[in-house]
């Protein structure tokens, strides 16, 4: 199942930061339109 939604990168980290994880690497399409975060636990 997928789940599509769109979020600014700052979004995407601020989610990330409030649930206890960090990211640590931004994957994105050829044209920078979309990204795919990868969150470490902290």
């Amino acid at each position: 199942m997928e789940i599509s939604t769109k979020y600014s990168i700052n979004q995407t980290n601020e989610m990330s930061r409030l649930s206890g994880f960090k990211p640590v690497e931004y994957f994105y399409d050829s044209k920078q339109w979309f990204a795919d975060v990868l969150w470490k636990c902290v």
